[in-house]
């Protein structure tokens, strides 16, 4: 969470090619976090950053699966999920 306080922006780098969704963060202290997650990517590819904080949220309110469907670098997210209870969000981008 140190890294949220220092720059609370998230990447997300989409590669439909490679089927991944690739997530990082970089802090002045603590260096550059990435993760990867596999699963079901379709479209262009694409790169865009948010407000760690209101990604963390909406995440927290969805069950295991979720979808992100986006329209362009500069265009909000909207995060659905089907679980349990149908939760949507809409996220603004954060500039880079």
């Amino acid at each position: 969470m140190t890294m949220a306080k220092e720059n609370p922006t998230v990447r997300i780098d989409i590669d439909p090619e490679q089927m991944f969704v690739q997530l990082s963060c970089q802090s002045m202290t603590n260096g550059e976090a990435k993760d990867v997650i596999t699963g079901d990517v379709e479209g262009d590819s694409i790169g865009i950053a948010f407000n760690v904080r209101y990604i963390k949220a909406a995440v927290d309110a969805m069950g295991e699966e979720a979808v992100m469907e986006l329209n362009g670098g500069m265009q909000p997210a909207i995060l659905k999920s089907y679980g349990g209870m149908n939760v949507i969000y809409l996220v603004m981008p954060a500039r880079q």
